[in-house]
């Protein structure tokens, strides 16, 4: 029988069961309470941080610039970047001294011992060890110093300047040559000079001093001529080790653009080593050896290119550049550089603007026509018209534009004509570029002492034509002394001394001099017999001639020999109807002050010698002569009828002979306003004494970027 439920079990069931019910709904309840309060208080996720800060706008844009990767990035890494060390100069004439801190002079020891000295298998030097060799008058210890450009290229070739310590009674530097030192980031630390690893740049050679007063006896000299002897430069014999390039930082950080400027860079210049993205911010620039170290250059045409790169854009595009060049204040100098940075598709346009009748209109033209490199030859041709212009006001800069094109056979042509200008300044400009294009206008013999042919000194070029005897002299790049037009002879009537009269040049027979000097380090006097004619007398002094009877003066002596021969009317050519006439002697001005004078730095500078290193390197300047700098961060472009864009410098020479843009002088040199520059313009004075340097203080390492910058000097 089936026991069914009563009424009251029943009910006692259900209650059970709804207090089951309200139970588990309110624990429901709890649980989504809390997971609703916990979902409620949790922290949003970090955003990823970016890594470039977001740069403004660039400012004074002209309309025809719009849509320029000038307009999308910024150029950065333009400053000398300087590596140093302590370093060993040698073969003095006893004017040497190696005092220095215990920590350096330990330092210097195990350097001296590296390279070979007290070792026993190498002849010769086993018997002498680094302390003989710090006790030793003919040797001393110095800082070494090298601004290495932007965009330098890997076995570039750069000057480097060499400083005695402080406090170190070394009186002179003079016919010294400082032995091979690896200059790093923070080498010349007093304190740790071992701790810097990384070599940048491998530099020795010969030391060139102040030419004004190598001659002379320190101890007869000014405290300011004295501190001159105590520093120097090693001339286009420091060689860079790794490259260093230009960067482009995007304003606004985006990866497709930066690989598109990669792209574009690249295809512009035929080459995919030219333009890196590293990222979303930052793309790497190389600078092609086609521009020989003219970075500045190459740096406008990049920043003047247009992102958008197809035909029809380019030939629309060249059209209103060439309206825009001919309009009232043009910026003819960014419209040249957006010509060039188009290419062959403005040629077209470029032409009718070869004769304009305006000259800045014809000559920016000519120069990005010659740039692009139009076959017909027509911008080449403007170009050499300017040069040989007497009195156009861009004749240097034409030539300098002609020298930074392809050397050819045509071009040498069209230059050696120029050797010839009654205008020294332009014969000297032609012949650095067919000097460096390795034309046989240019007879060049290299200079070294007979026992020691690889020791090489100098460049001795003859120049010769049917011109006035001129001597040039360089103080930056290759260290060369050219004679250029008629050889001239020496004019002795009466023996020349020199160098507290133990320098003796004497006419002993006719067409023949005797060279007599008094070496201080040698038991007894020289005597070498040359030929009356310059050239030979150069090469003497410079230590050729038979085996028996070598001198050994320095490139800075033998200028000084030839600079002090010349002011004394000591050296003649004849002319054609036989009249004798003087020989002038020019010496190339330190490479700052001739980017001041014409506004056409390849690197932007500023400040005298051995301030800090993120400006310019160091140059030789007169006594109380202050040289006005260029603010790296500002630029220091020329500027053009009408202005320029805040270009980074303009394709201006230095020594490498690069081309140059200013509007200034017959000469190419520009006036500058207070305080004054060496020169004011027009052609340097025939004969006229470099006034040597200001002492100049050790180099210190520049204070770190304020945060957010991003231009400090880096590899």
């Amino acid at each position: 029988m089936m026991c069914l439920p009563t009424p009251a079990l029943s009910i006692r069931r259900r209650s059970a069961v709804r207090s089951f019910r309200i139970a588990l709904t309110a624990a429901t309840l709890s649980v989504a309470g809390i997971l609703t309060t916990g979902c409620t208080n949790q922290t949003e996720a970090p955003k990823p941080k970016e890594r470039f800060t977001k740069l403004p706008d660039a400012v004074n844009l002209p309309d025809f610039m719009e849509g320029t990767i000038y307009e999308k990035t910024e150029l950065i890494n333009t400053q000398p970047y300087n590596v140093s060390s302590y370093g060993l100069v040698g073969q003095l004439r006893g004017t040497g001294d190696s005092t220095a801190s215990n920590v350096v002079r330990q330092y210097m020891v195990k350097e001296i011992a590296r390279r070979g000295f007290g070792d026993a298998l190498l002849p010769g030097f086993e018997k002498i060890t680094p302390g003989d060799v710090l006790s030793n008058p003919n040797y001393a210890i110095v800082r070494v110093d090298a601004f290495i450009p932007p965009g330098a290229r890997r076995d570039d070739f750069i000057d480097a300047q060499v400083t005695c310590l402080a406090g170190n009674k070394t009186t002179s530097l003079g016919n010294g040559t400082l032995f091979e030192t690896d200059l790093k980031e923070g080498g010349a630390d007093v304190d740790n000079p071992s701790g810097a690893v990384n070599t940048f740049v491998r530099v020795k050679g010969p030391v060139v001093v102040n030419t004004a007063y190598a001659l002379q006896n320190p101890g007869d000299l000014s405290p300011q001529a004295r501190a001159s002897l105590r520093q120097g430069t090693i001339m286009f014999n420091a060689r860079v080790i790794k490259d260093r390039p230009l960067m482009l930082q995007l304003r606004q950080p985006q990866s497709t653009m930066s690989r598109s400027i990669e792209a574009l860079v690249d295809y512009r210049f035929q080459n995919d080593e030219v333009a890196k993205a590293q990222n979303e911010g930052i793309v790497d620039l190389y600078v092609p050896h086609s521009f020989r170290g003219d970075w500045a250059h190459f740096a406008e045409v990049v920043r003047h290119m247009y992102v958008r790169n197809d035909a029809d854009f380019n030939i629309r595009k060249s059209r209103q550049l060439a309206e825009a060049a001919t309009l009232p204040g043009a910026r003819l100098e960014d419209i040249s550089y957006c010509f060039e940075g188009i290419g062959s598709h403005a040629l077209p346009a470029l032409r009718p603007l070869l004769n304009h009748p305006d000259q800045a209109v014809a000559y920016y033209a000519a120069r990005a026509a010659a740039f692009i490199r139009d076959d017909t030859g027509a911008a080449e041709q403007r170009l050499i018209q300017m040069a040989r212009a007497s009195g156009h006001p861009f004749q240097i800069t034409a030539i300098r534009t002609l020298g930074a094109l392809p050397k050819s056979h045509s071009l040498n042509s069209m230059l050696r004509e120029l050797l010839v200008s009654p205008e020294a300044q332009v014969r000297i400009e032609a012949y650095l570029i067919l000097a460096r294009n390795n034309d046989s206008a240019i007879m060049s013999t290299p200079v070294a002492p007979l026992r020691t042919p690889n020791n090489q000194k100098f460049l001795l070029d003859r120049v010769p034509c049917d011109a006035p005897p001129l001597i040039y002299v360089t103080r930056t790049g290759k260290p060369r002394i050219a004679l250029m037009g008629r050889i001239p002879d020496l004019d002795l009537p009466v023996p020349f001394t020199t160098m507290d009269n133990r320098l003796t040049l004497a006419t002993r027979q006719r067409g023949r001099v005797t060279i007599f000097f008094r070496d201080p380090m040698r038991p007894a006097p020289v005597a070498v017999e040359s030929q009356q004619d310059l050239d030979m007398v150069i090469a003497r002094l410079g230590g050729m001639g038979a085996e028996d009877e070598t001198l050994n003066f320095s490139y800075s002596e033998v200028a000084a020999i030839l600079q002090t021969l010349a002011d004394t009317s000591r050296l003649t050519a004849r002319k054609s109807n036989g009249e004798l006439i003087r020989t002038a002697f020019l010496m190339q001005e330190p490479q700052r002050v001739r980017d001041d004078l014409q506004n056409a730095g390849l690197i932007a500078s500023g400040g005298l010698p051995g301030e800090t290193p993120q400006f310019g390197p160091p140059a030789e300047v007169g006594p109380g002569v202050s040289v006005p700098g260029t603010d790296p961060n500002k630029g220091g472009g020329t500027t053009s009828p009408g202005g320029s864009t805040g270009t980074v410098g303009s394709t201006g020479t230095g020594s490498n002979g690069t081309s140059g843009t200013n509007a200034g002088s017959s000469t190419g040199v520009k006036p500058v306003g207070p305080p004054q520059p060496l020169t004011t313009g027009g052609t340097p004075q025939v004969g006229a004494r470099d006034p040597g340097p200001q002492p100049v203080p050790a180099p210190q390492q520049p204070a770190a970027p304020a945060a957010g910058q991003s231009n400090a000097p880096k590899f």
